[in-house]
């Protein structure tokens, strides 16, 4: 029976090295396909929007780093709507804001619809659409920092 042994010299610096390379740069290309994936979400989402009549609030969706306690988070990415329609001392039902209507609250009645406004279902439309598209933006992200072979 023939035996076989393997040591660290024998495995080559270069593998090493590009182990190394990688587990360096692994925290970058983790926050940069995760900006990857949600640019494809991004994109969805306002192409589905342009198609409600609340089109023109587009630019309220924000993309940006995730912040909360876990060490992950700053790998993590969000996509949220934020801002406010300003109109003078507005109210509605238990919504009121001095600052005007809450986009998020127009958002959230096209989406899910009340009685004088149908649903449109465009918020979950734009990330049902996304679902094959982050998944490959991510890889091509992971493709640049892998090695090649050799």
């Amino acid at each position: 029976m023939a035996k076989f042994n393997l040591t660290p010299s024998d495995l080559g610096i270069d593998i090493i090295k590009d182990l190394n390379k990688l587990e360096n740069d692994l925290p970058v290309m983790m926050e940069e396909m995760t900006q990857a994936g949600a640019d494809v979400v991004l994109g969805n989402l306002v192409s589905t929007i342009s198609n409600t009549p609340i089109a023109h609030l587009a630019g309220y969706m924000v993309k940006d780093k995730a912040r909360d306690g876990r060490k992950f988070s700053g790998k993590a990415t969000r996509i949220y709507v934020h801002g406010y329609i300003k109109t003078s001392g507005w109210s509605k039902g238990s919504v009121k804001s001095k600052q005007g209507i809450p986009v998020p609250y127009l958002y959230n009645i096209y989406d899910m619809g009340r009685s004088d406004i149908g649903k449109t279902r465009f918020w979950r439309r734009g990330w049902k659409m996304s679902k094959d598209g982050v998944a490959e933006a991510m890889l091509k992200i992971q493709e640049k920092y892998l090695p090649q072979d050799r």
